[in-house]
């Protein structure tokens, strides 16, 4: 299980524990962060993704295609 679906889990859990609650999604959500980083020794309730996951580059304008210009009907 990834930390996305543990948190997730978590914050279903905790939507439970309060009865099922509608409207209490991101209360519910920043809470399981905090309880899945405790699990995991982070005390600042952020995830830390793998720097691989994290490190994403963007393409060069050589890797992108081209706009075609067209000539406007207006």
């Amino acid at each position: 299980m990834d930390v996305q679906d543990e948190i997730a889990k978590v914050a279903y859990e905790l939507y439970e524990q309060n009865g099922c609650v509608p409207g209490n999604e991101l209360e519910n959500w920043l809470n399981a962060e905090k309880i899945v980083a405790a699990r995991y020794g982070q005390t600042s309730g952020k995830i830390d993704k793998p720097k691989a996951a994290a490190k994403m580059d963007k393409p060069t304008a050589a890797a992108r295609p081209a706009l075609k210009k067209t000539a406007s009907r207006f």
